[in-house]
C-alpha cells in the first residue's frame, strides 16, 4: 500500500502546478492497481497550502470542478471551509485515497521524567539523528511508519525530490518503507 504526502496531492488537484500532469498520472496509475493512503496531517498541510496560495494570493487554479464551485463562494473563510469538504471528497471519489489515523500514536510517554509528548512526536525524536530532513518531512515520515504495521504501508510517494532523495537508503532500512520519487 502507498502513502501518499502532500507535494503529490497538492500538484494533482492544482491543474495550474507544473508538475500536476506527472502526479495525475501517477496516482491514477497507481490507484487503478493499489491503494492510496494519507494522513491528517497531510490534510491539514494540503489545506493550508491551498488556502493559502488559492484564496489568499490567488496563485494557483484548481482542476475542475473544483475550481468552478470554489469561485462560487465570496468570502475567503467560506471558500476554506469549501475547499477541505471538496478536497476530502474529490481525492476520495477520484483516487480512493482514505485518510487516517492511529489514536495510539498520540498516546503519551514520557520522554524524560516529567515530560510527556504524544508517542508520534516521540518517533520524531528518534528519527532526527538518521533522518536530517525538515520536521514536516519526517512528521510524514513518522505517520507512514507508524501506519505501516495496520495498513501495510510499505511504499510512500513524494514530489520532494531535494529532501527525500538523501533519505532514501535509510528509511527503507529503518523504516521498511521505500520512497518514491513524483517526478
Amino acid at each position: 500500500m502507498h502513502y501518499v504526502e502532500t507535494s503529490v496531492l497538492a500538484s494533482y488537484i492544482i491543474a495550474s502546478d507544473p508538475g500536476h500532469e506527472t502526479s495525475r498520472k501517477a496516482l491514477e496509475d497507481i490507484a487503478s492497481r493499489h491503494k492510496l493512503y494519507t494522513s491528517s496531517f497531510t490534510l491539514i498541510e494540503l489545506h493550508n497550502t491551498i488556502s493559502r496560495k488559492m484564496v489568499k494570493e490567488r496563485e494557483w487554479e484548481l482542476v475542475d470542478p473544483l475550481q468552478k464551485y470554489l469561485d462560487m463562494y465570496l468570502k475567503a473563510d467560506e471558500k476554506c471551509r469549501f475547499l477541505l469538504s471538496m478536497v476530502i471528497i474529490f481525492l476520495e471519489d477520484r483516487l480512493g485515497v482514505e485518510f487516517l489515523e492511529e489514536a495510539s500514536i498520540y498516546d503519551l510517554v514520557s520522554v524524560v521524567p516529567g515530560v510527556k509528548m504524544p508517542r508520534i512526536f516521540m518517533e520524531l525524536v528518534e528519527l532526527s539523528p538518521t533522518l536530517l530532513i525538515r520536521v514536516k518531512d519526517l512528521l510524514h515520515l513518522a505517520y507512514a511508519s507508524a501506519l505501516s504495521n495496520a495498513y501495510e504501508i510499505r511504499y510512500f510517494l513524494t514530489r520532494d525530490v531535494d529532501d527525500f532523495e538523501r533519505v532514501r537508503d535509510v528509511a527503507r532500512r529503518r523504516l521498511k518503507i521505500e520512497i518514491i520519487l513524483v517526478k
